[in-house]
């Protein structure tokens, strides 16, 4: 009998160090200084993010929003950085993510179901949290005649530790442990305003960039009506066999009474 709730004790904690292991942690910056503006493969006023050694971000500041995703870093290059007269910084590595919206305005509100006419200033970010390791990124959308709308986005980058199986039968419990896990981008987007926004509806453009898996984009709190495309890499004419890859596009319309958070998870990149 003792041996049994031992058994069943163990169980217990084994199932529970496991669980714990999955629990999203932090990697460390990709810099000491991992936040700076700079012209960035020529385009003008960019918020360069190193949220991790191999995940960098980029945000388009004058229309608040993320333009790329990458996790090579940056080469420096100009006149600040190695007195060069001409060149600027450049991303290097591979791209995760690229804004296929261009030059379109990434953001669209509605009211009533027909779009108002409105202005985006970035107010600038700040760094939150005890050790000052949470960035907050501020743009507010001005309706004309109406509201002010403050949006505030928190990206980070998250490590899932461990992922685990769990096969249950009706003797046992079989744990497998299934890879060392991935990481993962997280976006948590707050909109906020002293008026009323019952009346409007908020969207933002979102694009996964390409994914292996169909879930490796997640939206919780907000509505995303995507496009999907599916493409096969390596594959011989007339066959399916190769790589599988998905993407999604589309408009997201964010929350106005909770966050609304975007996980881009990439499944090739280890901890």
């Amino acid at each position: 009998m003792y041996q049994s709730l031992i058994k069943k004790g163990l169980l217990a904690l084994l199932l529970t160090s496991l669980a714990m292991s999955t629990i999203a942690a932090k990697p460390p910056r990709g810099r000491s200084c991992w936040a700076f503006r700079c012209v960035l493969d020529t385009k003008p006023r960019v918020l360069v993010l190193a949220l991790a050694p191999n995940v960098w971000a980029a945000y388009d500041t004058p229309n608040g929003h993320l333009w790329k995703v990458w996790s090579g870093g940056i080469k420096f290059d100009g006149t600040i950085y190695t007195t060069k007269h001409g060149p600027q910084p450049t991303t290097r590595g591979d791209m995760l993510q690229d804004d296929d919206n261009k030059d379109a305005q990434p953001w669209v509100i509605l009211k009533g179901g027909q779009p108002v006419p409105f202005t985006v200033q970035y107010r600038g970010h700040r760094f939150e949290g005890p050790d000052l390791q949470t960035i907050v990124l501020t743009t507010e959308l001005k309706i004309k005649d109406g509201p002010v709308i403050t949006v505030e986005e928190r990206p980070d980058v998250q490590v899932t530790t461990t992922s685990v199986n769990t096969v249950k039968t009706k003797k046992e419990t079989t744990i497998t442990p299934s890879g060392n896990g991935c990481l993962s981008l997280t976006r948590q987007i707050t909109i906020r305003s002293a008026s009323s926004l019952a009346d409007y509806e908020i969207k933002q453009y979102l694009s996964s960039g390409s994914q292996r898996q169909e879930d490796d984009l997640q939206v919780t709190g907000g509505t995303f009506v995507k496009a999907a495309r599916k493409e096969t890499y390596g594959a011989a004419t007339g066959t399916t066999t190769g790589t599988t890859h998905f993407g999604y596009q589309g408009w997201l319309s964010l929350s106005a009474t909770a966050p609304t958070v975007i996980t881009h998870r990439y499944p090739d990149l280890q901890p």
